[in-house]
């Protein structure tokens, strides 16, 4: 049995749209992760896909549903398409969105916060220099600020 069918087994996709789902993450972690600064993984990485899906799933705060409506993105192809800065919290609900949006808007008179959008950026967080954190993938890095520190812990294992 090839690598992609053992990770695709671990979650028993109800459907087409959760297989492509599965499908894209397993291909995204083999060609975009780094572990420790070394190449991206093996494709017969399975258990790194694995613990990606359920993570995003825990940070969902959902255990059962697969999120296909999120495409997973690159940091080079972040950096090449967003020129702001950005807010990202995978656990808001719906309405925590909108009422961050509102704070945003009243915080900036004459600013619009930025539209939600269905995006995961999945690398390996690490220190850089003076403290700062970077994310990085296969493709480049990306500076971090931490505004919960709580979150953030619960998201590194």
């Amino acid at each position: 049995m090839d690598s992609l069918q053992l990770f695709l087994d671990q979650f028993q996709p109800s459907g087409e749209a959760e297989t492509g789902w599965l499908k894209q993450v397993f291909r995204f972690v083999s060609q975009h992760l780094e572990l420790s600064g070394h190449a991206p993984l093996p494709a017969g990485d399975v258990m790194t896909g694995v613990c990606v899906v359920k993570k995003i799933q825990e940070n969902m705060c959902v255990t059962h549903l697969l999120p296909v409506s999120y495409r997973l993105v690159s940091i080079s192809e972040l950096l090449s398409q967003q020129h702001l800065a950005c807010v990202s919290n995978t656990s808001w609900s719906t309405n925590q969105q909108r009422a961050w949006e509102k704070e945003a808007e009243l915080s900036l008179p004459g600013h619009l916060a930025l539209p939600r959008v269905n995006l995961l950026l999945i690398g390996c967080l690490r220190g850089g220099r003076a403290g700062e954190w970077r994310l990085t993938d296969a493709s480049g890095s990306v500076r971090c600020e931490v505004s919960q520190w709580d979150v953030m812990r619960s998201g590194v294992r």
